[in-house]
């Protein structure tokens, strides 16, 4: 699903977000 009104700032924050969840997970396991 791609949304049409996604500002950069907000996608970049997003790729960060997830990053630092992998970042996260690895740290658990």
């Amino acid at each position: 699903i791609i949304e049409q009104d996604v500002n950069p700032t907000d996608l970049c924050t997003r790729r960060e977000y997830a990053r630092w969840l992998v970042k996260a997970n690895s740290f658990l396991e």
